[in-house]
């Protein structure tokens, strides 16, 4: 996912937010650099998770698909 950013700091940003009636949302993007605020994770790449979404994520799996 980030073989091919140039910057050796870029990593995935996993994160939840309030979905309204439905509950929550969840969403990932490509992010240059963490934030102070951010859990860094290792998982065969570099995944930044702010601390209002960890607990929320605790538990989940993220299954990608480059097709």
């Amino acid at each position: 996912i980030t073989a091919g950013e140039p910057n050796p700091a870029a990593g995935l940003r996993v994160y939840v937010y309030s979905g309204g009636c439905s509950g929550f949302r969840y969403g990932m993007m490509i992010e240059d650099a963490p934030t102070p605020d951010d859990q860094v994770l290792g998982l065969g790449i570099k995944v930044y998770v702010d601390t209002k979404s960890i607990d929320l994520l605790r538990g989940s799996q993220i299954d990608y698909v480059d097709r």
